[in-house]
């Protein structure tokens, strides 16, 4: 709302009581909460998560959504840029014609779209030069893309560059909607070659986006047709995005969830759930790997586990040495992943730190999904007693 209130110092109009109070209101229900958990204290049987955080759950909020979102990090940036763009697809074109339209047609926009455009470029490049997340926080910043892309839709016959991005557009759906029908025929074969049955909801889902998006590529041509009443687009284009919106419509709904069935975690963390019963997530060691946040989520953790991330062998070795010696006494887990030069190193350590680690053979073990060969960065663990342990010194 910024260049609203700063378009004809709308700002002055705002400087009320009745905004005061309303601010003060809305304040007081936002901190009941904090205060709440400040003056109650916890179950019993959660006492040990306070010695988790060494601050308040207010500093918590500042350190994660303040300091954290806005430390620099060029890789997280061009993760959340690529995000967003594979996200709007295939309407990303449309996202670049309308910032080139804006910004070559600034001074001669409407007050009010002009006072949009600049809201909605903002709050983009905020999201984008902050937050260091899953792709999936790029989510709210489809609106914003999609405002924009709204924007080139109506000012695709500005230039020639803008035509020239159209018609590759266009020729992108038809091609796309081609392979997919094509996959009718293609992907049954594919089981000679990889061993691997293709859902049935893959192929339902290719079949038909191929068959609705073609058939309307096709219409396309037809006077009156009925797309052009119900978008009130012209034809090229109204063909061309309601092909678009069905090719990436049977993508999320379809072919996304058809191959969720080759996604071994889910089934690995809930089987490990049990065999992990009883040994608490600082006894949890993660080799050369982050903490997987579905693992913390599956096995219903209340705190992270120990991991260590370092490439140096000496680094790993001096931490897995301080895990065991704080867990001395205790049953503890081993994670890593089935990478044979990790392995080597993992039990190099623990023959130093004399532990018994069969590398041969993990008590627990991802399996690969069906028709994959190779089981590469899959998990393996490993659970050990240390009641006899003796940790070794320095």
């Amino acid at each position: 709302i910024i260049p609203y209130l700063l378009l004809e110092r709308r700002w002055k109009n705002h400087i009320n009581f009745s905004n005061f109070a309303s601010f003060l209101l809305v304040a007081a229900l936002y901190f009941t909460p904090f205060y709440l958990a400040r003056i109650i204290p916890l179950p019993a049987d959660q006492q040990q998560v306070l010695g988790i955080f060494n601050y308040s759950s207010l500093q918590q909020v500042w350190q994660e959504n303040v300091l954290n979102e806005f430390s620099f990090d060029l890789n997280y940036r061009l993760l959340n840029l690529s995000s967003l763009l594979g996200i709007l697809l295939p309407w990303t074109a449309l996202v670049v014609i309308g910032i080139y339209s804006m910004i070559r047609q600034r001074r001669s926009l409407p007050p009010t779209i002009a006072c949009l455009l600049y809201g909605v470029l903002l709050l983009l490049l905020l999201f984008l030069v902050t937050g260091k997340r899953h792709w999936g926080c790029t989510l709210p910043i489809i609106p914003l893309g999609s405002l924009l892309g709204a924007a080139g839709v109506t000012r695709y016959r500005d230039s020639k560059w803008n035509n020239y991005v159209f018609i590759l557009m266009r020729y992108l759906v038809i091609i796309t909607g081609s392979l997919c029908l094509a996959s009718l025929i293609a992907l049954p074969l594919w089981f000679r070659v990889v061993r691997i049955q293709p859902p049935g909801l893959l192929i339902a889902a290719l079949t038909i986006a191929g068959t609705l998006s073609l058939v309307v590529m096709l219409l396309d041509n037809q006077s009156n047709m009925p797309i052009v009443r119900l978008t009130g687009m012209p034809s090229q284009m109204a063909a061309t995005v309601l092909s678009g919106t069905i090719l990436m419509g049977s993508l999320f709904c379809g072919v996304l969830p058809a191959l969720t069935q080759f996604y071994t975690a889910k089934t690995f963390f809930l089987k490990l759930k049990g065999g992990l019963a009883g040994i608490p997530p600082e006894a949890i060691f993660f080799w050369q790997g982050n903490v997987d946040s579905k693992f913390l989520f599956y096995l219903d953790l209340y705190a992270p586990a120990r991991n260590t991330l370092s490439r140096n062998p000496e680094a790993n070795y001096a931490a897995l040495r301080c895990f065991l010696a704080d867990n001395a006494g205790g049953r503890v887990a081993f994670i890593a992943n089935n990478n044979p030069a990790e392995l080597a190193e993992l039990g190099e350590a623990s023959k130093r730190l004399g532990i018994k680690i069969n590398l041969q053979k993990s008590d627990y073990f991802e399996e690969a999904a069906p028709g994959i060969r190779g089981c590469l960065n899959k998990k393996l663990v490993w659970v050990q007693d240390l009641t006899t342990y003796v940790p070794i010194q320095q």
